[in-house]
């Protein structure tokens, strides 16, 4: 299954004066560069009650940022049985699950993308949480996000970042833990179909953030 950008995306005089900002950028990260496959992983979690039962999302892509293509490499939906899990706990565990694919697949030069303020500041800043429960989390996807050489970290609203969201929101509502890498022919069908649908306006926002 491959999805594919808005046209003008690609294409508009925005688009191109962004990437020529960013070559000339220097000290900051890599650009986005026309004609390469850059790697993101969008995450996400919640619990029902906040503590109570959790679930998180996870979402592994290739995306072409000259032609807009996009193709998903894995995806994973994970529920936790713990009734105290917190939505904090849910999100981390929903970044490291993806860290940890990432690494096993080999995975170098990440996008992270998610919609905890929280998280993501604390990952690119360095600054591990004051709260215990969640220090152990940190240093885990530290450790992970410095081996896969995570390239740039951004914050997006809920809105822009419904495709983990619904992973998580599966898992929760299902009580049951679901991951599947992806062959040559795309994502297979069935309970994944709702969450995919929002892979397309995810993507072109995080590309529209990324590129000014």
């Amino acid at each position: 299954m491959i999805f594919r950008l808005a046209e003008w995306e690609a294409e508009s005089p925005p688009f191109h004066a962004a990437l020529a900002l960013l070559d000339t950028y220097g000290g900051a990260p890599p650009p986005l560069t026309a004609g390469v496959a850059h790697r993101a992983l969008l995450f996400d979690g919640g619990s029902r009650g906040n503590p109570g039962l959790g679930g998180s999302g996870s979402i592994l892509v290739d995306i072409d940022v000259a032609t807009g293509a996009v193709r998903p490499l894995w995806i994973a939906s994970m529920a936790y049985g713990n009734r105290k899990t917190t939505s904090n706990v849910a999100e981390y565990n929903g970044l490291l699950h993806g860290l940890k694919h990432a690494k096993s697949m080999g995975m170098h030069h990440l996008h992270i993308i998610g919609d905890s303020k929280l998280i993501i500041g604390q990952m690119e800043d360095r600054r591990p949480p004051k709260a215990s429960r969640l220090i152990r989390l940190y240093w885990q996807c530290r450790q992970l996000a410095d081996f896969c050489g995570v390239q740039s970290w951004t914050h997006h609203y809920r809105h822009f970042n419904k495709t983990a969201d619904a992973l998580a929101n599966l898992a929760m509502a299902t009580s049951v833990s679901r991951q599947v890498r992806c062959g040559a022919s795309g994502f297979p069908s069935g309970c994944w179909d709702a969450a995919l649908t929002h892979v397309h306006s995810d993507l072109s926002e995080w590309c529209v953030v990324a590129l000014v």
